[in-house]
């Protein structure tokens, strides 16, 4: 058989007419056989090495795809096989698609996988088409069943797809009223997958704690789990699913009544209170409280932002610190908050970037008002919170950390560069030119965090290679281990792990037993 594979794929090849070269040809199908490897780090060793091939490689597409839905290792591996193929120029929108509609359940997961890494974008434009095979049907006794298992698909792959495919949630909906239990069943668990978007369902997931299938009160118990602390009107049904005859369905009432957490009857002053409270157990439960109040956040809020207004310095720390706890529906408050990133209290400036980051995230209007502590704030905790506000904003924050890459200020061109590494986004890829030009910058802070970075965001980062080993070999007494060396060596360590290149895995292996050298495995 293995001396089919090269004839074959020589075939492909041709009939493709996408290899520049014989060279590059031989190259691909060497590591496409590799994807076959019982090891794996040849497997991700080959796959990494096609997609730094490029578009040439794009034929080797069917082989990616299917190596990684045999990978042993699974999901902790997706990453290295959506790269490849975005590198490659893959899009796997129509072939996912075609997938669901043909019923093919070896690759659907796995496309939907790389759909979502590697393609969020365009996950809208194939919902109709997904919401098309959740609806599909037939008079026909063969062609029923067939339908059934493109409805249990499509409702699967919108499941992987999550929250980039709310607009299926009405059609999910209408799948939980479905004939067949297993597609009711997995609606269900694609609903909860959509986390807090899908709150529109939770009446209909009320009314599945009731369907005669336990594996279909299970997946609703689920679902409602997924929602969180919007889902409170569920209480009563979840209550009462505590007496569910099926145990599973029981225990997963618990833990969804768990994340739902109780119902608030608190006053907005008697939670504030609580808050302020010299009972540590009062002011835990109190900020419990707070992260779940979500949607029902506005009196509260309300409430709080009369805090703000007052004179006493250490209720206004409190009340920071709350919305910060409410998180996104305190937006309200903002513009209470803003005028506190000038306060002479370092703490309350502290204090109030934290909370505008929870508040703000994903947010890309208050960008410059980060950017702003970010350059001018004269405490360096104040600044480097805002550079953690800006990670948080994500994708669209990239393009004003690669400019500010290229400040005169050492602090903010290595906060920059560490920064990027923590967004987990295909965007923060459009830095990499830039963090490659940082691996010459005059400071070594710099140098490094950029080398942490191209290792997160990139691979086969030779370069970063030399930089991050001197980071692992710099000694780390015992009274540092808990300061930045410690922290940055961890670091170095897991871009090596990520770099994959002989040398940089070689840096990994030779390192003590009593250092990282655990992690090197997966």
């Amino acid at each position: 058989m293995n001396k089919v594979i090269p004839l074959l794929l020589a075939f492909v090849v041709l009939a493709s007419g996408s290899i520049h070269s014989e060279e590059q040809q031989t190259v691909i199908t060497q590591q496409i056989e590799k994807l076959h490897s019982s090891v794996n780090r040849v497997r991700i060793n080959a796959v990494i090495a096609i997609g730094k091939v490029g578009e040439p490689a794009k034929f080797a597409a069917p082989y990616i795809i299917r190596a990684m839905a045999k990978d042993e290792v699974g999901y902790p591996n997706f990453p290295y096989y959506a790269e490849a193929l975005e590198n490659i120029g893959y899009d796997p929108a129509q072939d996912l698609v075609k997938a669901v509609i043909n019923n093919d359940h070896r690759i659907t997961d796995e496309l939907a996988t790389v759909m979502r890494m590697t393609k969020p974008e365009g996950i809208k434009e194939i919902v109709p088409a997904l919401i098309n095979a959740l609806n599909s049907n037939s008079n026909d006794i063969f062609m029923r069943i067939r339908a059934i298992d493109t409805r249990v698909r499509a409702a699967e792959v919108l499941g992987v797809l999550g929250n980039f495919a709310e607009d299926a949630i009405p059609a999910l909906v209408d799948r939980l009223k479905d004939e067949e239990p297993l597609v009711r069943s997995r609606a269900a668990m694609a609903i909860g997958r959509m986390g807090p978007a899908a709150v529109k369902a939770i009446p209909a997931l009320i009314e599945a704690l009731q369907d005669e299938k336990y594996h279909v009160r299970l997946s609703a118990v689920g679902a409602l789990e997924g929602i969180g602390p919007l889902a409170k009107k569920a209480i009563p049904a979840l209550v009462e699913a505590l007496n569910d005859d099926a145990v599973g369905v029981a225990s997963r009432a618990k833990r969804a009544l768990d994340a739902i957490g109780p119902e608030i009857t608190l006053s907005p002053e008697e939670l504030f209170l609580d808050l302020i409270s010299k009972d540590i157990q009062k002011e835990k439960e109190a900020r419990a409280n707070l992260r779940k109040l979500g949607q029902a956040s506005g009196e509260m809020v309300q409430y709080l932002i009369t805090i703000l207004r007052g004179k006493d310095e250490g209720n206004q720390l409190r009340a920071i610190s709350a919305l910060r706890a409410i998180g996104p529906f305190a937006e309200d408050a903002v513009p209470v908050l803003v005028p506190f990133l000038k306060s002479e209290s370092e703490v309350v400036r502290h204090f109030t970037v934290g909370a505008l980051s929870k508040i703000c995230a994903k947010s890309e209007k208050y960008i410059p008002t980060f950017v702003d502590v970010f350059l001018n704030d004269g405490d360096i905790f104040v600044r480097t919170e805002a550079a953690r506000a800006l990670g948080n904003i994500g994708a669209k924050a990239v393009p004003t950390l690669i400019t500010l890459l290229k400040n005169n200020d050492p602090f903010i061109r290595a906060n920059a560069a560490h920064t990027i590494r923590a967004i987990d986004n295909p965007a923060a890829k459009n830095a990499i030119p830039s963090l490659r030009k940082a691996l010459k910058d005059v400071d070594d802070e710099v140098r490094i965090e950029a080398a942490i970075a191209l290792g997160y965001v990139g691979w086969e980062e030779k370069e970063a290679v030399p930089i991050l080993v001197e980071v692992l070999n710099t000694p780390l007494a015992k009274e540092d281990q808990a300061t930045s060396l410690a922290a940055r060596k961890m670091g170095a360590f897991l871009a090596l792990h990520r770099i994959g290149t002989p040398e940089a895995l070689e840096a990994i292996e030779h390192l003590k037993p009593e250092a990282v050298k655990k992690g090197s495995k997966h």
